[in-house]
Order: C-alpha cells, then sequence, then structure tokens
C-alpha cells in the first residue's frame, strides 16, 4: 500500500509541475510601442528575479516569495526569437533611443518560476513559459482585407 500512496504522490507532483505555456499576442498600430513595451516587461521581470526591487505591486503579491525568470533556450521553431537584449541595448544607449521598427514576427518566451505556498511547496514551484508575440503593426490596418475578395477590397477603398 505504501508503494501505491508512493508512486501516486510521485506522478502527483510530476503532473502539477508540469510547465504551462501562456501565449500574449501584443497588438497595436505602428510606432505604438509594443517592441519597447516587451523590452520594458522582460527587463523588469528578469530584474525582479534578481532581486532589484522594481515592479512592487507583484512584489507585494508574491508576499517573499522570490520569482525567478530566465529567457526561455532557443528552440526549433519558424518564428524568430525576439532580440531582447538589442532592444534593452538601444533603450539603455548613450543617448538613448527607440528599438528598430519590428519587420517580421518575432517571440520572445520567459520561463517563470513562482514559488507556492503552504503545503504546496513541497511540489516545488508553479511552472510557466509566457511567450510573447511581437509582430508589425501595420499588420493591424490588413485585418478587415482579410474577408474580402480583391473586387470587393477594391470597391470599399474606391468609395472611401
Amino acid at each position: 500500500m505504501a508503494l501505491v500512496v508512493d508512486n501516486v504522490s510521485r506522478l502527483a507532483a510530476d503532473v502539477l509541475q508540469l510547465r504551462t505555456t501562456v501565449r500574449i499576442g501584443i497588438t497595436g498600430l505602428a510606432r505604438s510601442g509594443k517592441t519597447a513595451l516587451i523590452t520594458s516587461l522582460a527587463a523588469n521581470l528578469l530584474a525582479l528575479s534578481a532581486g532589484r526591487p522594481v515592479l512592487p505591486a507583484l512584489s507585494d503579491a508574491l508576499r517573499g516569495r522570490k520569482l525567478s525568470v530566465s529567457i526561455a533556450p532557443a528552440e526549433a521553431s519558424d518564428v524568430p526569437r525576439f532580440e531582447v537584449e538589442r532592444h534593452t541595448c538601444a533603450l539603455a544607449a548613450d543617448p538613448p533611443h527607440w528599438p528598430a521598427r519590428t519587420t517580421a514576427v518575432s517571440l520572445l518566451a520567459l520561463d517563470v518560476d513562482a514559488p507556492r505556498e503552504g503545503l504546496l511547496t513541497l511540489l516545488g514551484p508553479q511552472r510557466r513559459r509566457l511567450e510573447i508575440l511581437d509582430y508589425p503593426g501595420e499588420w493591424l490596418l490588413d485585418l478587415p482585407m482579410a474577408g474580402q475578395d480583391f473586387a470587393s477590397w477594391s470597391d470599399a477603398a474606391l468609395r472611401r
């Protein structure tokens, strides 16, 4: 019986420790700051993980628990990696400047481990992969065209 309980406990721990993925697409018009927002979010989460006093509301919500954040290793993917280091350097340059304009889709993946509370600490941290998609803002302007053939789009454009 002890062996069964031990196996069930281990299986439950394995299931509860699986890394789940949360995917977020950042949307906005061209040059509205999507890349800067993603870069700032990543920089602040990484700084919080390093123990720096940033994101006070998140720090308060963690109630003293330490969040561990790292940039996920590049994996085989059709989506190019978001160049967070290059964008951070642009914002921190002397003089600072905005990151280069986004010309293609890119993906930033952050591994976030958060300690559990109470008895759940025995299961280890909650593991999440936060995937943030950056894409050119001009694509928003193309959305109305998605459901139209060329003739319909042309008629609508000429009526304006």
